[in-house]
Order: C-alpha cells, then sequence, then structure tokens
C-alpha cells in the first residue's frame, strides 16, 4: 500500500467530506438490534464519519486509523458533539489482535486500502456471534477518473494537467483491485452479505469543492507540493467556466455491504 496517503488531509477531511445519512444508521441499528451495549470497532476511522454517529448505539467505539492527524480532528468532532465514549487508536488492519472482542466493525471508504482476505479473515475471530461488519463505499457513476458532468470533467483537467494521467495515492499511485469486495467476503469465512443502498445528494461551494479535492489521498496539498496555488488559481477558473453559479452537485449512491457472523 503506497505511504502518507492523506497527509495533509485531515482538516478537509473532517470539514469537507460528506458524512452518512440519519436513514443508514438506523437500518444498521435495526439490523444488528443495536441496543447501547458491547462495542463497536471503526477500521480505517479518519475524522470520525462512522463512529460519532454510531457511538449512541455502544458501549465503546474504537477508531482506529493510521494518521495521526485523522485521529486529532475526530478527536475535536467528537468533543463538539458530547461524545465521550470512543477511544482513538493509532494503528492499522495489520495489527488489530490486541483489540479484543467486537459487536459490530465498520469500515467506511477504507476497506479499498487493505489487505481484504487477510483482514476478513482476523476479523471473523475478533466478531461475536450475532455480530457484524458493514462495509460502507459509494457508487459513482460520475467520477474525477470517468466524468460525465461539465464540473467534473473541468475539475479532472485539472488534476491531470498538475498531477498527471495517473491516479496518484499519497506518494504512490492507485491500482485497481481486479476483484470486487463482495468476491473477498464470499471467500472469507463469513460468505454471505446483503446489500443496503441509498440515493445521497452532495453539493459543495467553490470553498467546499476545493476542500474536497484537498481530503482527497490524490490530489491533497502534500501531494501537489509547490504547484498548490497554481492548482487552486486554474480549478477555481475551469469550475466557474464549467458553472457560474459556483454550486457543485453530484448524485451518487451509498452502499453498504452488511455481513453478519452466526
Amino acid at each position: 500500500m503506497p505511504k502518507k496517503l492523506f497527509t495533509s488531509t485531515a482538516k478537509y477531511y473532517a470539514l469537507y467530506r460528506p458524512g452518512y445519512p440519519t436513514k443508514f444508521f438506523k437500518h444498521i441499528a435495526k439490523t444488528f438490534s443495536l441496543n447501547g451495549e458491547g462495542r463497536c470497532l471503526d477500521l480505517g476511522a479518519g475524522t470520525g464519519q462512522l463512529a460519532i454517529p454510531l457511538a449512541r448505539y455502544f458501549d465503546e467505539v474504537v477508531a482506529v486509523d493510521p494518521e495521526q492527524e485523522m485521529l486529532t480532528e475526530g478527536k475535536k468532532a467528537a468533543q463538539n458533539a458530547h461524545v465521550k465514549n470512543i477511544q482513538w487508536i493509532k494503528g492499522s488492519s495489520e495489527n488489530l489482535r490486541e483489540l479484543g472482542k467486537f459487536r459490530l466493525v465498520v469500515m467506511g471508504r477504507s476497506f479499498h486500502w487493505m489487505n481484504q482476505k487477510k483482514t476478513l479473515a482476523m476479523l471473523y475471530k475478533m466478531i461475536e456471534p450475532g455480530g457484524g461488519i458493514v462495509i460502507v463505499s459509494e457508487r459513482r457513476k460520475d467520477t474525477l477518473w470517468t466524468p460525465s458532468s461539465k464540473w467534473r470533467l473541468a475539475a479532472s483537467e485539472v488534476i491531470k494537467k498538475h498531477l498527471g494521467e495517473q491516479r496518484r495515492a499519497g506518494s504512490g499511485y492507485f491500482k485497481v483491485s481486479e476483484k470486487r469486495f463482495e468476491d473477498f467476503i464470499r471467500e472469507s469465512p463469513f460468505k454471505k452479505f446483503e446489500i443496503y443502498r441509498q440515493n445521497v445528494r452532495n453539493q459543495w461551494d467553490m470553498k467546499g469543492a476545493l476542500g474536497f479535492f484537498y481530503s482527497m489521498s490524490f490530489s491533497s496539498k502534500a501531494v501537489l507540493g509547490k504547484s498548490v496555488r497554481a492548482f487552486e488559481r486554474d480549478m477555481k477558473r475551469e469550475l466557474l467556466k464549467a458553472n457560474p453559479s459556483g454550486r457543485f452537485t453530484e448524485n451518487t449512491v451509498l452502499e453498504a455491504l452488511i455481513v453478519k457472523r452466526k
């Protein structure tokens, strides 16, 4: 896995990455009969977009992330939300054994960075019977790498101009997996899963759009380096050409793989 994936992104991640809808959390609570008891593990927790809303359903949430900056921002967000039952730990999917047993493990926009086969095998031993895993991602047709809307196309051209045609990932480059998450689950001790989908609409103004780009592993300020000012100048100009209103909308589908342990 590339190193320094999210260096410099934490404050932008906390402010400009879309959270998850209330309806989704209610569905998870109902599916696993969550009642305020037990422990939850948020693996690749980022700044707490899953950990903080889920905290009300558990005695304790353990939020694990390899980036200390992410954990620091997550702690701030939890304090602002008056959530006190989250333990923030620097770590990764490679060192989970000492964390104990969990009723639920969640991963939001993070599973693709892990050794999926090894992680699922380890989690099977850590999850209590009747508990499970929720792997959350988004399904987009209009992306920066397959753009169809005017503003995505404009943003894609600016990113490629400053960072090249190949998608960056921190200090390295992003490699698309030949297997889907579903395939890894079928080959794991869990075997079966359900899919939850919900349509989501996100919108940013110009400041939010720039913040969103700076929150990404492929266009962070650390990746851009000395090109930050030129990148921001070009991005503002091209986005306003594409949409003079300065409002940028995406329609996406939240997709959660819900995996139960018997």
